[in-house]
């Protein structure tokens, strides 16, 4: 290549770039150009977590199993109920019905629950310095051999992140060592 193609292409690139600059700068000044947030869409954006993401409760260390995604007990003959907690935070800033606000009205429980064993989630709205807890709703699964989901329901804005914090308390219960209950998913939507 000659110097003077090289020259040649190079008036080009910085053509195409002053020209990029100035539509760039028209274009900032155009409101329909700015995307929309997808909160302000209207759309409703999970919060979802498996069972093995759970942290543990001090008193069911020694039962407690992972299998895969999911929470259940170790291959041990316990039968004290299992407990998980799973830290709730905002998946977006914004919705249409207010800042932090996701609109969420649905915790949704992914489990299996042979014989009479049983899993259960609740959905806990957390006062910001004080802890104090109040159940926002919650679901059982029992004599489900495999996997299957059930949800509870709740208000659109009972989930608030600038004025408390919230978690989903689990609990994975047994009456024979036999009997296999696996904690498999959580969503809020």
């Amino acid at each position: 290549m000659t110097t003077h193609t090289i020259w040649k292409h190079a008036g080009k690139i910085l053509l195409g770039a002053a020209l990029l600059g100035a539509l760039g700068t028209v274009w900032e000044g155009l409101d329909w150009f700015a995307p929309e947030p997808v909160s302000a869409q209207g759309v409703i954006v999970p919060w979802t977590a498996v069972g093995a993401s759970g942290t543990v409760d001090e008193g069911s260390i020694a039962a407690f199993g992972f299998t895969n995604a999911s929470a259940g007990y170790a291959a041990i003959a316990a039968l004290s109920p299992l407990e998980f907690r799973y830290n709730v935070t905002n998946t977006f800033d914004n919705s249409t019905l207010g800042p932090n606000i996701p609109g969420w009205t649905t915790l949704e429980l992914g489990a299996q629950a042979p014989g009479a064993s049983s899993v259960t989630a609740a959905l806990f709205r957390v006062a910001r310095c004080t802890g104090k807890r109040t159940l926002i709703c919650s679901v059982r699964i029992v004599q489900a051999t495999t996997g299957v989901c059930k949800v509870c329901t709740f208000a659109n804005t009972a989930v608030n992140f600038t004025a408390d914090l919230f978690y989903v308390d689990a609990t994975v219960a047994r009456s024979t060592p036999s009997e296999q209950p696996f904690l498999h998913t959580l969503r809020i939507f």
